[in-house]
């Protein structure tokens, strides 16, 4: 049971890390621009952030107020929107710098994380998946074991991103304005299907 817990917990974290996010991107564009040392820092920020988010889900868990949150998923969905869509108009409105401004470091990728309270409703519906799969009441020891998991799938996720924007470094900074734009467009779509999913 171990090993299977692992195994889904891993592939939960590298597919909900997949569908990259600004602090993924932020993570990738620092471990290529200002190396290795400076994409562990920014993974510490984005670690931080998930544990918050992954307490305060097990909390509400726990406390069974779970309906007071998916009340107010209009109010989170509505602050990380805004945010995607702010961080999408500074891609479209950038000049042709061979660089993505987003921020790095622990501090700034942990604020550009944290800003995103929508990660509660995922940790949320990441537990009732976790005990519809295994059958089990999820007790701390089990949580911390999965979301343990999860987080090194994300790691390696965005190791494996990294290591292949390394490699393709050429095609991405030759072709650098349309990457911006296309991570504009990406982020403000994003905004605009989140909210509207909501609602």
């Amino acid at each position: 049971m171990i090993i299977e817990i692992f195994l889904v917990s891993f592939i939960v974290g590298v597919v909900t890390t997949l569908p990259v996010g600004p602090a993924g991107i932020s993570i990738v564009n620092s471990f290529i621009n200002r190396g290795t040392g400076e994409a562990v820092r920014s993974f510490g920020g984005l670690f931080l952030a998930e544990v918050v988010y992954l307490t305060l889900s097990f909390s509400l868990y726990r406390s069974m107020n779970i309906s007071a949150i998916f009340d107010k998923k209009i109010l989170f969905v509505g602050i990380f929107s805004f945010v995607l869509f702010v961080i999408g108009m500074s891609f479209l409105r950038s000049k042709d710098k061979k660089e993505i401004n987003l921020p790095s470091g622990f501090k700034g990728v942990f604020l550009l994380a944290i800003f995103n309270p929508s990660l509660v409703l995922t940790y949320l519906t990441f537990i009732g998946f976790y005990e519809r799969i295994f059958g089990l009441k999820l007790n701390l020891i089990s949580f911390l074991y999965a979301s343990s998991s999860m987080v090194i799938g994300v790691g390696a996720t965005l190791c494996a991103l990294s290591l292949l924007a390394l490699a393709k470094r050429d095609v991405l900074f030759t072709n650098m304005v349309l990457v911006k734009r296309g991570f504009g467009l990406f982020f403000i779509t994003s905004a605009l299907c989140s909210l509207g999913g909501a609602l």
